[in-house]
């Protein structure tokens, strides 16, 4: 009987670590996609650097928002995101910026 209720309990704490693991997996992924696509559909006005955080690059994308200019980076960082790897995205952007 002993050995039956640490077998379940192991499964318990197992799936509690796998259920937890998921969810961490899942935040990150959908935070990726979320800046991907602030990027590419908003990046003309920042709506991108203010979802990260960066105000100043946000109202400096807003300023010049007329040029395009703000537009075609926004596309290109957007691209980037999506090419970057989770890894990478992880320790840039998510860590840093815990919400």
């Amino acid at each position: 009987v002993q050995r039956n209720y640490l077998l379940q309990l192991y499964y318990y704490f197992l799936s509690l670590a796998l259920y937890l693991y998921l969810q961490l997996i899942y935040h990150i992924v959908l935070i990726f996609f979320l800046v991907f696509s602030l990027a590419i559909f908003g990046g003309c006005i920042g709506a991108h650097k203010f979802y990260q955080g960066k105000t100043k690059w946000g109202i400096l994308y807003l300023l010049f928002w007329w040029t395009a200019i703000p537009g075609i980076v926004g596309f290109f960082e957007g691209m980037r995101y999506l090419f970057m790897s989770m890894d990478d995205f992880y320790d840039m952007y998510y860590q840093g910026n815990r919400r």
